[in-house]
Formats: C-alpha cells, structure tokens, sequence
C-alpha cells in the first residue's frame, strides 16, 4: 500500500479576504512548481446537500466533499494550483504547484467551465 503524508513545510493558513470572496488559503513559504501544496482526503457523497453544493468537487463523474483546506481554495483562471488524483481506493487527491508561488501569497485553483455553467452566486467576482 502507498503512503501519503506531507509535512507542513508550506505552513498554510486562512485568512479573511472580504465580504465578497470570504476566506482564503494562503502560505508563509515559497512554493515551487510541481511541488505539492497539500494532499486531502476526499468523501463520495450520495445525498442532496444544497447547503453545502458550493463545496462539492465533482471527482469521476462523483460529488465529493474534500477535507483539509480542500474546499477553501479559491478560484482563479489564474490559478497556481492544480488538483491530480492520487488514489481512488483510499479517496486521496492533491494539490500541487502550477507554477512558482511566493510566500504570502493566495493559493487558488480553476473550478473550470462546469462550474459557472451550473452555480450562480449573487455579486460573486470571477477573477
């Protein structure tokens, strides 16, 4: 069986960005490209959650609820991050750099096309 672990070398944390966007990921080190951010576990879910929908990640053609800072990461078409599924058995995905991030600064993913075609939030910024 493979193990996954990481250490906490990128020293993530929250921070309140404004009323508009909410929390944001960020990290107190430097980040190389293809080096991974922070690896999560992911939960298949088979019930309605409209409460939770804007959360969901949609994981083989399955929702899924991430754990970790997985389902606080923002979006960006700029994104410097980049999710790849690591183990389907054990429910694990990751997330690596998409490219150089620098200390402090916010790390975001692309929720891709799908996303805005089914979600719609009052005032929401795409950036």
């Amino acid at each position: 069986m493979q193990q996954f672990t990481i250490d906490n070398d990128n020293e993530l944390y929250l921070k309140w960005i404004n009323d508009e966007i909410g929390w944001g990921v960020f990290t107190r080190n430097e980040i190389k490209q293809g080096q991974p951010i922070e690896f999560c576990y992911y939960y298949p879910i088979t019930t309605k959650l409209p409460e939770y929908d804007i959360f969901v990640f949609g994981i083989n053609n399955q929702k899924c609820m991430l754990f970790g800072y997985g389902c606080i990461y923002n979006h960006s078409f700029k994104a410097n991050g980049e999710w790849k599924l690591l183990n389907t058995d054990k429910h694990i995905i990751g997330l690596f750099a998409s490219k150089d991030i620098k200390p402090n600064e916010e790390i975001t993913h692309n929720y891709g096309k799908d996303y805005w075609k089914h979600k719609s939030r009052k005032g929401m910024t795409i950036i």
